[in-house]
């Protein structure tokens, strides 16, 4: 599909129900309020657990602080502007069940998404389909987990990049 250029009044930005300063999106239809990427200052951690939470902040490896699902931690950390800090997602002892699909972010730091370092197989990663796919403009390292899929257990296309180390490939079906 071609893309379109949108011109719009000065007056459609006036009433989007902004107040001044706060940056205005549009939906597609109108200009409504909106956000700002968050941009980091320093590295930040991510957290998750079999019994955490994704209306936690993941900020804490605690249960009522972590997110439940690695997904929503992937999408919580590609919504920011890392500032070129890397952005780490600890993952807790368990096995996952749900596909993660990498996303494009802003800016050059890195997305880590890290088991546990003293047992790579107590993060265990199964599921059907590929357990992670990669997109455009994505650089992940992926760490110290088993992966077991009924397709691939990492898959990355359009120039994303997934680095790997200290992976155990259980059965991957697809070759």
């Amino acid at each position: 599909k071609a893309a379109s250029a949108h011109t719009h009044a000065l007056s459609d930005l006036t009433q989007s129900a902004a107040t001044v300063g706060q940056a205005v999106v549009w939906n597609g239809t109108n200009w409504v309020p909106g956000s700002r990427r968050e941009m980091l200052t320093a590295a930040r951690t991510y957290y998750v657990r079999t019994d955490g939470s994704n209306l936690n902040d993941g900020l804490s490896n605690t249960s009522g602080g972590a997110f439940l699902t690695i997904q929503h931690a992937v999408d919580t950390a590609s919504k920011l502007d890392n500032g070129g800090y890397d952005i780490t997602i600890r993952i807790g002892a368990g096995t996952y069940t749900a596909p993660i699909q990498l996303k494009s972010y802003v800016g050059s730091g890195k997305i880590i998404i890290r088991g546990d370092l003293a047992n790579m197989t107590s993060v265990l990663v199964s599921v059907t389909g590929d357990c992670f796919s990669g997109v455009i403009g994505s650089l992940y390292q992926i760490q110290y987990m088993k992966l077991v899929s009924s397709s691939y257990g990492l898959s990355c296309a359009f120039g994303g990049i997934i680095e790997f180390d200290n992976i155990d490939f259980g059965a991957c079906t697809a070759s």
